[in-house]
């Protein structure tokens, strides 16, 4: 009996356990996302569509939220407004993180998000936090015949918000702008992370106010941009700007041969070209001159056959041996050492040598239709004198074509590849306020530049952004590539630099 009844005890036990109920599943937290945290050094600003300025993610932004107890991960799609937007997860501590956007251009702000996110509650409501390093560029309707054309990184449209068009880029972006008038220009802006550059295209020189508008993530600036009698922006804005530095603090001189861009130093530097990168300003090839010296080496000008390197610079007006070295083309773009022709010259009204107000200092130089054609720089006044050599003489007096008033002083010249188009560049002598700019001869006369069809004068900005420019070069595709030397403003260093403007819709096809 005593047996019986434990043998029934023991079974009874194992049936009770085995009716035992399983341990519940694991709690789900349900999330619910406020919106999104933009971080940054500076004081950020949260997504919303609450605010003056929409910006929206790109729809399907997929995020990995991955438990810090088990490793299990789990995927959740965010839609492009993220507030209000719920989603559930098994109770826990989590790292989340979404891939990294690479797209070159977007309608929508891309954003990367990482962070760290509890849940141990049924209810979470949270924010998630994330950065972009991508920059907007938004350009006003007032005065836009149409939406804004992409030309860089990609082809295509802006997108376009309320009374804006704009677009998200990490890149350098380059749009085509037509106003309503029929002008048609290009705007080139590189990419600052984190920033909203607004530009604003008044109908008339007395303009209505922009818009106001209101940035509450990014960092905003609005730019009103006046526009010359001609319609056409008086600023040109500088891009692909990159710093030279050692050894092409001194740069003084820029020539494109086809799409292969070449410079020096100036004045008492060795006798050395650089074929440098147009991209990055990169140095590829030094090219040392055997046979010359760099007395004041000031620009560069290229024939079919030849590279002209303009040993004119005379800023004391007491130089008696001016001189232009011409070196072979098959010799500088295949050799690192090579030999020049010296080519001497006088001006034919240059009488006196000891003259402090002197007009016979010269950086600009080109060739066109078998002439040298050079551009002085005037000590006290803000004009140019062109004068013409003959490439061919090894000794001679330059004939003297005809004097004009510039914006300030002249420091390089070259032509479009067709040689429809002269374009002076230089900059004004005003200390701090001084700014760079570039004289546009469209269809010009080189008998008589002032009978041109057209001509601009346009500003770059001030030279504490383009450092002393000094050189310029016009690729065979007709990019305009711009050096500037290293100089002080306001005690301020600003460092040797390579830039890029475009002058498309100004310049004779």
């Amino acid at each position: 009996m005593r047996l019986f009844l434990k043998c029934f005890v023991t079974i009874l036990s194992l049936l009770l356990f085995s009716c035992k109920k399983e341990d519940p599943q694991p709690s789900l937290a349900r999330i619910t996302l406020t919106g999104i945290l933009i971080q940054k050094s500076i004081p950020s600003g949260r997504l919303s569509n609450s605010q003056v300025w929409i910006h929206e993610l790109s729809p399907g932004l997929n995020v990995t939220f991955t438990s810090q107890e088990n490793g299990d991960a789990f995927s959740i799609s965010l839609p492009a407004d993220p507030e209000g937007f719920t989603f559930e997860l098994p109770f826990g501590t989590y790292r989340y993180e979404s891939n990294p956007s690479t797209v070159e251009i977007s309608n929508t702000l891309p954003v990367n998000l990482s962070g760290t996110l509890t849940a141990l509650n049924p209810e979470v409501t949270t924010q998630l936090e994330g950065s972009t390093n991508y920059h907007l560029l938004s350009i006003q309707k007032t005065n836009l015949e149409s939406p804004p054309r992409l030309i860089s990184p990609q082809t295509g449209v802006m997108a376009s918000q309320g009374d804006f068009y704009y677009i998200y880029s990490w890149k350098t972006i380059v749009a085509e702008i037509q106003l309503t008038q029929g002008q048609r220009f290009r705007l080139g802006i590189d990419p600052i992370p984190f920033q909203h550059q607004s530009f604003f295209y008044p109908k008339s020189s007395t303009p209505d106010e922009p818009t106001g508008l209101n940035d509450p993530i990014l960092d905003f600036s609005q730019r009103t941009i006046s526009l010359t009698d001609d319609r056409y922006p008086q600023v040109f804005q500088p891009f692909n700007r990159v710093e030279l530095g050692f050894p092409l603090e001194e740069t003084s001189g820029l020539e494109a041969i086809g799409q292969r861009l070449f410079t020096m130093n100036d004045g008492g530097n060795l006798p050395e070209l650089f074929e440098i990168s147009p991209d990055s300003g990169t140095p590829i090839r030094m090219i040392r001159v055997n046979n010359a010296t760099n007395v004041d080496w000031e620009d560069l000008a290229s024939s079919d056959t030849h590279l002209y390197v303009g040993d004119f610079g005379n800023n004391l007006g007491n130089r008696k041996d001016l001189k232009i070295l011409k070196i072979p083309l098959m010799n500088l773009l295949n050799s690192t050492t090579v030999n020049a022709e010296i080519l001497e010259f006088s001006y034919p009204d240059q009488t006196v040598f000891d003259d402090p107000n002197h007009a016979f200092d010269c950086e600009a130089m080109i060739f066109y239709q078998g002439k040298l054609h050079l551009f002085t720089k005037p000590v006290s006044s803000n004009e140019t004198t062109h004068y013409t050599l003959d490439p061919n003489l090894p000794n001679q007096v330059a004939v003297k074509v005809e004097t004009f008033s510039t914006a300030g002083k002249i420091t390089a010249a070259d032509i479009t590849s067709d040689g429809k188009n002269l374009v002076l560049l230089g900059y004004e002598l005003a200390g701090i306020s001084s700014r760079a700019f570039v004289e546009v001869f469209s269809g010009w006369d080189p008998e008589q530049i002032l009978n041109s069809s057209q001509r601009y004068s346009l500003l770059l900005g001030s030279v504490a952004a383009t450092s002393q420019t000094e050189g310029i070069g016009i690729l065979h595709d007709g990019s305009i590539k711009i050096s500037g030397e290293k100089i002080s403003v306001a005690g301020a260093s600003v460092p040797s630099r390579l830039f890029e403007i475009d002058l498309t819709g100004l310049l004779e096809d």
